[in-house]
């Protein structure tokens, strides 16, 4: 296992990491994370890895909501969520089209966020795929920051580390939309925003 400072790479060092089907820690636009393109066998490493059952599927990230509808089936509320919470750290449950399981997740559902985060988007902007994310700690215990606090059971399990520095420290808000009805699953940096902006939307 190989670290590295960021700055201290190239993009295309950077995403040559990817291509060549690593699983990565590195910061993302909350926690530093355990990062993948978004297949079945890093799902199952990156289960392996973090101690997490399996019948908890991770986030995916996604560049656009192009991206998005190749996958999954969007409305136009949850369209509008997306775009108003786009800096904000929001993941949404969405339905997957015609229960697709390329996404390493056989549920009919999957966790998709936009990342705020302009090497992320990079490296799918380059790459065409999503990404497996998922914060770099075992399963249950606290999120990580920075490098230093990342377990060492973990460190020498994954391929390659990205040190940027230290994250912001919180995972983002995950909600579901089920008839036109709101539903905050895990409270982030904008759940608060949310129930303020969609009072009548809340379930």
């Amino acid at each position: 296992m190989k670290t590295e400072k960021i700055k201290e790479m190239t993009l295309s060092q950077i995403i040559d990491l990817f291509q060549k089907n690593n699983v990565v820690i590195m910061p993302t636009d909350t926690v530093y994370g355990i990062v993948s393109i978004a297949t079945e066998e890093n799902a199952k490493r990156i289960y392996q890895i973090k101690k997490r059952k399996e019948n908890k599927p991770f986030i995916i990230l996604m560049n656009s909501k192009e991206m998005i509808s190749r996958y999954c089936e969007i409305s136009e509320l949850e369209a509008k969520l997306m775009e108003k919470y786009k800096e904000d750290a929001l993941t949404i449950i969405l339905k997957k089209k015609n229960n697709d399981t390329s996404l390493a997740n056989e549920k009919d559902t999957i966790a998709i966020r936009i990342p705020n985060n302009e090497l992320l988007l990079e490296i799918m902007n380059q790459i065409q795929k999503p990404l497996i994310s998922t914060s770099a700690n075992i399963s249950g215990e606290k999120i990580i920051s920075s490098i230093e606090e990342i377990p060492l059971s973990i460190w020498k399990n994954v391929d390659f580390v990205l040190d940027g520095g230290t994250c912001l420290n919180e995972a983002s808000t995950l909600i579901q939309v089920k008839e036109e009805k709101i539903k905050i699953i895990r409270r982030g940096s904008c759940a608060s925003l949310i129930e303020q902006d969609w009072p009548d939307f809340l379930e």
